[in-house]
């Protein structure tokens, strides 16, 4: 009994002795790195002992700061990036099943500046053994955050760099935020994005689906970002064990616990180079803001992300429309006007019964007319219900002969 006693004594003492040490590497007053910033509606802490760059985002509303991701205002190793060096996966984040000490894969090994505050950018940077020098910068911007990381070749080779960015989204006290994808709506259960169905801008997180609260925007593409090659929505207690590949089950729910992971597929850097990747996360606007009812118009795209077509190419169409609160029915009228205000196309279909708090995604098909120059068309999608308009939403698509090679045309038959 003495013996054992003694035994349980001495781990005590181990512990202690192993906390002690923690605490004096990391005082609390330096374990975390933080911009508060009321005037961009961001406060941003970033972790600076262990799980080194992971981090946690808040957003300003109504004059309080609300949560972005969990754990927020404490930075939090399920908010964690990946590097993909030569097919060697390297994190930030001890959670991942193949992260570890052992494997001599975890970046808290490898950080040669330990993050610091530089202007409104947080910045931090490591050194992996292939001679690649990895920089995760954290920006405020105005609303959010922008979220980048640079990648530059210090060997004599060249080598492959790829990069996962794994946000444990948290809208409120909901951790289970419902996240909504253009084109594809409100998703309840794990899906991927890859390919001809990765072609959207942005996606958004919610708090709740009926009059949310508290709203998150991620950014995919616009100025100085990177359009990533993949987009997984999860469920955070599955993807968070895995730090590159991520086989996605259709019948887990995220609605427990919901993430968002962002893919950048391997790109090769030659000696002396370097290369960036950037994508933004934002407290935005509900898609269908409160002033136009609780039945509307999400939104209207295309299967191309630029919008630039072919003269006499098919063009595949949708529009989401959303009813908050009650089941809502209409009719959705489809118009497309060139520019000499000339309609050259025009249809009408019912939208069904869009229940409560849900999108129902309608669905289009356009052959676009010959065009011997570029030429801008104007697509408008209108809601209609027992012949009162409720909303529309217009976009332009651009046809350019240029974008299919030789110019088309026009067969003549005697």
């Amino acid at each position: 009994m003495k013996h054992k006693t003694f035994i349980y004594i001495l781990v005590l003492l181990v512990l202690a002795n192993k906390a002690a040490y923690a605490a004096s590497l990391c005082p609390p007053d330096e374990r975390v790195i933080e911009i508060k910033d009321y005037e961009l509606g961001v406060h941003l802490l970033v972790e600076n002992c262990e799980n080194i760059g992971t981090f946690s985002v808040g957003g300003l509303y109504d004059s309080e700061f609300k949560k972005l991701t969990f754990s927020y205002p404490i930075p939090w190793k399920g908010t964690f990036i990946t590097l993909n060096v030569n097919d060697r996966i390297y994190s930030n984040s001890i959670n991942p099943e193949e992260i570890n000490q052992e494997e001599k894969n975890f970046l808290d090994d490898y950080v040669t500046r330990l993050p610091y505050k530089k202007d409104n950018k947080i910045i931090m940077q490591w050194l992996l053994p292939e001679d690649i020098r990895v920089e995760q910068i954290l920006e405020v911007v105005d609303r959010g955050i922008k979220i980048s990381l640079n990648a530059s070749n210090h060997g004599s080779n060249q080598l492959s760099f790829g990069a996962r960015i794994h946000l444990d989204t948290m809208l409120g006290e909901n951790d289970g935020a419902p996240i909504y994808i253009p084109g594809d709506g409100l998703k309840s259960y794990e899906k991927e994005y890859i390919g001809k169905n990765f072609n959207f801008r942005y996606w958004k997180a919610y708090n709740k689906a009926e009059y949310p609260s508290v709203i998150a925007t991620g950014i995919l593409k616009g100025d100085d970002l990177t359009y990533p090659d993949k987009l997984v929505v999860a469920n955070w207690k599955r993807s968070m064990k895995k730090a590159w590949d991520y086989s996605i089950d259709t019948g887990s729910s995220i609605l427990g616990d919901s993430a968002l992971i962002i893919y950048y597929n391997p790109r090769v850097i030659q000696a002396g180079e370097y290369l960036t990747f950037s994508t933004s996360y934002l407290n935005g606007e509900p898609i269908l803001p409160p002033s136009k009812g609780d039945f509307g118009i999400a939104d209207i795209l295309t299967d191309r992300l630029n919008k630039g077509f072919c003269s006499g190419e098919e063009v595949k169409i949708k529009v989401d429309v959303l009813s908050r609160k009650t089941a809502n029915e209409g009719i959705v009228s489809l118009t497309i006007v060139d520019e000499e205000g000339m309609t050259v196309y025009e249809i009408d279909i019912q939208s069904g019964v869009v229940q409560a708090d849900s999108i129902n995604t309608l669905n289009y098909t356009y052959t676009l007319p010959l065009y011997e120059k570029k030429h801008k068309l104007r697509l408008t999608a209108t809601l209609n219900r027992e012949g009162t308009q409720l909303d529309n939403k217009t976009i332009e698509l651009l046809v350019d002969p240029q974008l299919c090679g030789a110019p088309p045309k026009k067969v003549e038959i005697n």
